[in-house]
């Protein structure tokens, strides 16, 4: 996405942004329920796909899920549905959610 400079030509899109798009946040996690247990989700594309420029707070305050610090609303808005979401919801950018899911297969092969 950066590498290909994708971002700064605004060519980004993303299959969780259309969804995102058509359904609005709530109703999106209430179908991501439907559809699994659990979720680890790379924000950072969906960021670029919405075009929202964001700062590194808001972005490290939504992977937090530390609403109330968060000065974007439609990040606000979109990381508050994560956390009411019917399933746990787990955000962040490509290292970590690469790394939160090799601690869930970690922790599975462990019987945790």
């Amino acid at each position: 996405m950066k590498a290909l400079g994708r971002d700064s030509r605004g060519e980004v899109k993303a299959l969780m942004g259309q969804f995102i798009d058509n359904l609005g946040f709530e109703n999106f996690f209430g179908f991501l329920a439907e559809m699994a247990q659990g979720a680890v989700l790379d924000t950072r594309v969906l960021f670029e796909h919405f075009r929202w420029n964001l700062t590194s707070a808001d972005r490290f305050a939504s992977d937090l899920g530390e609403v109330e610090l968060i000065s974007h609303p439609s990040l606000r808005e979109f990381t508050q549905a994560a956390m009411e979401a019917p399933i746990p919801v787990l955000l962040g950018g490509h290292s970590l959610v690469a790394g939160g899911l090799w601690a869930l297969i970690d922790a599975g092969s462990k019987g945790l």
